[in-house]
């Protein structure tokens, strides 16, 4: 049984004096109230290609690019204890991560929307050994400008949505820490929020689900007794070390009739202009510095959204204003292992996938990293350490070849 996070929240521990507070059956969230601040990645088509011009080749080829070592190790240069890695491209709904279940309800071929590479395993792993935790990103609403799958996906009580995040949830397991669900706008008519959560957590019973319903005091509310941390969209919130803004004292968390509730404090907010946006500052370093630490003072939790390149750099005005919070908060040594800690990406000198439908074989980031020579399912599974060549019957549809030289 979970020690109740209420308990080591002095806000909240006041509230529940006052207001009576209710238990409510959510995941353990010590490990996000002994964390101080994350860092938010927007990883989507949409920010990396604006307009037009997106295709499956494309997206397969930016996932296939990104390199997850020097991502990594920019996101330990900032002191970050979590990242929340977008999985899928809100509008668009391009994701970054195989899936079968969205494309047999979808209608879609491997690779026409879901990359062929499982980029936040990789993300995961890379992250791993610098003790920073990955949660994802996934927009509950759509892809916003396909009608069609997000039909598809929304039929029969969101059947296909949740068996998408049941399956991404039992492949990563405790690789993936928690679950940011945006576009929470149509939550009025929604039941299907506990199954969502439940799918959420199949993989990770300690995972933590939040569900968003947009800027505003929606932020700071629980839909469910499955939600374990606020949302806290709130562009606005590192104001309040001057005027205006949410704290946890200031803006605790309530359920949907007003009440108190147990629940992790979280707020999100950007660095630049707008979300995931290569812009100038919008506060000096010590305004940024202040408002996390008086926000971790009273129990809760930041996460940071900085801009970035498609190749995984961190943008570098963004990027030293986390490296000035990180020595701050967390002192100049906070960073104690360096980019020799990470395993090579790129181990296979030869790395196919055959896909299911067609047979055509693709070069690809799988399996993970560091694995020895052989064959793999899609998954990333090991099936054989048989050296085949691409063209052999043994490398069937699904099946990766991974080499460490060339045939």
């Amino acid at each position: 049984m979970c020690t109740s996070v209420l308990s080591r929240m002095a806000f909240a521990f006041l509230a529940a004096l006052a207001f009576n507070v209710p238990a409510h059956s959510r995941a353990c969230g010590d490990w996000l109230k002994d964390a101080l601040y994350g860092v938010n990645f927007v990883f989507q088509y949409e920010f990396i290609v604006p307009g037009a011009g997106k295709t499956p080749a494309g997206w397969n080829n930016i996932v296939d690019d990104f390199d997850v070592n020097t991502f990594a190790s920019h996101i330990a240069q900032t002191g970050a204890d979590w990242v929340l890695f977008h999985i899928g491209s809100e509008r668009s709904g391009y994701n970054s991560s195989p899936n079968e279940a969205y494309d047999t309800y979808a209608g879609l071929e491997p690779g026409e929307r879901n990359s062929l590479s499982d980029l936040p395993m990789d993300v995961a792993g890379a992250l791993a050994p610098y003790g920073i935790k990955m949660m994802l990103y996934y927009n509950v609403r759509g892809p916003i400008d396909d009608a069609a799958v997000r039909d598809a996906l929304n039929r029969n009580g969101s059947q296909g949505r949740i068996a998408v995040l049941r399956e991404w949830s039992e492949r990563y397991g405790e690789k993936c820490w928690g679950w940011w669900f945006d576009s929470w706008t149509d939550h009025q008519g929604r039941t299907d929020w506990d199954s969502l959560a439940a799918a959420a957590k199949s993989g990770n019973p300690l995972s933590m689900v939040a569900f968003n319903p947009g800027v505003g005091d929606g932020t700071w509310k629980s839909f469910t007794t499955l939600q374990d941390y606020t949302a806290g969209e709130c562009p606005d919130c590192i104001r309040a070390t001057g005027s205006g803004g949410c704290t946890p004292v200031t803006c605790p968390p309530r359920d949907l009739q007003g009440n108190p509730v147990e629940m992790q404090w979280h707020a999100a907010t950007y660095l630049g202009s707008k979300w995931g946006t290569q812009s100038p500052l919008r506060f000096t370093d010590r305004t940024v510095i202040d408002y996390v630490k008086l926000v971790n003072s009273q129990g809760g939790v930041v996460l940071l959204d900085p801009a970035f390149y498609p190749g995984g750099e961190l943008y570098e005005p963004h990027l030293a204003q986390l490296v000035a919070l990180r020595e701050a908060v967390k002192g100049t040594q906070a960073v104690a292992r360096g980019p020799s800690a990470m395993p090579p990406r790129k181990t296979c000198a030869v790395r196919l996938l055959v896909l299911p439908a067609s047979g055509h074989r693709r070069k690809t980031a799988l399996p993970p990293p560091g694995e020895a020579e052989g064959l793999y399912d899609i998954s990333g599974r090991f099936l054989s350490s048989q050296r085949v060549l691409p063209d052999s019957p043994a490398a069937g549809p699904g099946v990766f070849i991974c080499q460490t030289s060339s045939p």
